[in-house]
């Protein structure tokens, strides 16, 4: 009953809130717009009463229903209430919390992105179709900003009154972890091209300011929605009570440093090679690639530094620092598993990938169409990306995967059991199972379709090539790790035979405890009619038997 008074209203509550935001922040823009700050209108029109209109009717509505029923949702957590702390403990209330401050995270960076992106660029280009305007955004993100600091404010005070435990815990934490790794990916990848535009700067090459300007917004902002919700959780961490020690223990927490390390070294591996690139192109005498060569190369690579510091240098400290700092005696081992783990599996796909290509781009060669041999456009592009994948790749799977080697043949039966080093042999092992099924009914395809005459169109090199590749490249990758799950397997010790099912016959056979007596009688008559008049005194559930 409880729980479904929770939905309905948590539901109508963010329902009505969304009324109310919406007109508000129409009130707003309509004021900017007064001002001299302009902006499109709702609805797609030209006539701010029309605009006002609109607002004020959303906002009439919203603001009664969604004051009536946050009142009652609050005052079931109000202090000293009944039933206020299971309230706060709730599952749904949890769940609104953490959805709310995502929507409005999101909606709120998307604003102040389109308000960044009108001072960079020509204000009046965000006037078209597919602008909001400097108005729109300014009053999304006042409006937007002060809901999500009301409710985050809330969420804090939930967390002051009481020891929050199961959902009410990593429910708002999927979202404060979630939102720290959506701004860093997003910064990184926005730096990409901002970093080559710095360059391009320096060198004095000609510069577009549509080339960065729409990236400066989205880097900006990422960093601050990281910083922010990193600085939060740190201090999380630090606090004496219960949020800290709930905190240190978190899985997610362990996930979140674990993902951002994937992420740093697959931008670090794909950085790299991309600068590589366009030198490769230009050694081989093409002129693929376009533009300078320097800040072809300079780009990517300061953009390599900036996922190798940022995502998988920093993240990986700090994973290591806090296993040192936990009371657990095995969190160290775990977290040196899971950093060592998930930089192999990385370095192993980008191998796998280049290594897959190159084996095409060879038969190719092999088959006589002389691409590589004369540097065609696509082959010398290909070789520039794929060798760097297939070599910087390998290498960083070879130097984690030495470290777990080691570490496997010094105590071969703790690695055989561990968790993380089975669950990467099996994901390993099942991507390659995966790709050589795609791959090889691909290359049946083309044969069937060749023994049939089924007439099929394109070159069947060309399009067999790749697929040959990829083939070869799973089969060689499954077998290796599917040989080191099978020994670890031998390793691992026999299951115990359940106590039930253990030597039934030796239990049926013991016999009940009992006292040895002797019955005697004047002139050793009348025994049997004794015994009989005995056993009917006896109580029950006891008898007499003869020896």
């Amino acid at each position: 009953m409880q729980t479904a008074r929770r939905l309905y209203l948590y539901l109508v509550s963010g329902v009505a809130l969304g009324f109310v935001l919406f007109g508000l922040q129409s009130l707003l823009q309509v004021l900017l717009d007064t001002l001299g700050m302009h902006g499109n209108v709702l609805g797609g029109g030209t006539d701010s009463s029309q605009q006002l209109s609109v607002a004020l009717a959303l906002v009439g509505v919203g603001t009664p229903v969604w004051l009536l029923h946050w009142w009652f949702a609050e005052r079931s957590v109000q202090v000293g209430r009944d039933g206020s702390s299971a309230e706060r403990q709730s599952t749904v209330r949890a769940l609104y919390f953490a959805g709310l401050l995502g929507i409005l995270l999101a909606l709120g960076a998307a604003a102040a992105n389109d308000l960044l992106l009108s001072v960079l660029d020509d204000p009046m280009r965000l006037n078209s179709y597919y602008g909001s305007g400097p108005a729109s955004a300014v009053a999304s993100v006042v409006v937007v900003g002060a809901a999500w600091l009301y409710h985050g404010a809330l969420r804090r005070r939930d967390m002051h009154l009481d020891e929050l435990r199961g959902p009410a815990v990593w429910l708002p934490r999927t979202y404060l972890y979630l939102a720290a790794f959506s701004g860093l990916v997003w910064s990184l990848l926005a730096l990409i091209p901002v970093l080559r535009a710095v360059w391009v700067a320096i060198l004095g090459e000609p510069l577009e300011a549509y080339e960065w300007s729409g990236s400066v917004g989205p880097a900006v902002i990422g960093i601050g929605i990281w910083i922010g919700h990193k600085w939060y959780t740190d201090r999380l961490l630090l606090d004496p009570g219960w949020r800290g020690a709930s905190e240190r223990e978190a899985r997610l927490r362990l996930a979140y440093l674990v993902a951002v390390i994937v992420v740093g070294v697959a931008g670090t591996v794909a950085m790299l090679s991309l600068a590589i690139q366009p030198a490769v192109v230009a050694w081989l005498g093409t002129s693929s690639g376009g533009g300078a060569l320097a800040p072809a190369v300079l780009g990517p690579l300061s953009s390599a530094v900036t996922f190798l510091v940022l995502g998988w240098w920093f993240h990986a400290r700090a994973l290591r620092r806090e296993a040192r700092d936990e009371p657990n005696p095995d969190r160290p081992t775990l977290v040196w598993r899971l950093e060592r783990t998930s930089v192999a599996l990385t370095g192993l796909a980008f191998a796998a990938v280049g290594s897959a290509r190159l084996i095409g781009l060879m038969l190719d060669t092999l088959a006589g169409r002389n691409l590589v041999v004369i540097a065609g456009e696509i082959s010398a592009l290909d070789l520039g990306l794929y060798v760097p994948f297939a070599v910087i790749g390998g290498g960083v799977w070879l130097s984690a995967w030495i470290q777990l080697e080691r570490r496997r043949v010094a105590d071969p039966v703790v690695e055989a059991q561990a968790p993380v080093r089975r669950a990467a042999l099996l994901i390993v092992l099942a991507a390659a199972v995966i790709a050589g099924l795609a791959s090889l009914a691909l290359i049946l395809y083309r044969l069937f379709g060749f023994l049939l005459g089924a007439g099929l169109t394109g070159d069947a090199l060309v399009e067999l090539s790749t697929p040959i590749g990829i083939l070869v490249v799973a089969v060689v990758g499954g077998l290796y790790h599917g040989l080191a799950l099978r020994r670890d397997q031998a390793l691992a010790p026999a299951e115990p035979v359940a106590e039930s099912a253990a030597e039934p016959a030796a239990v049926e056979a013991s016999p009940e405890p009992g006292i040895g007596l002797t019955l005697r009688g004047p002139d050793g008559t009348g025994l049997e009619d004794a015994l009989a008049a005995a056993r009917v005194a006896l109580p029950e559930g006891y008898r007499l038997e003869r020896d």
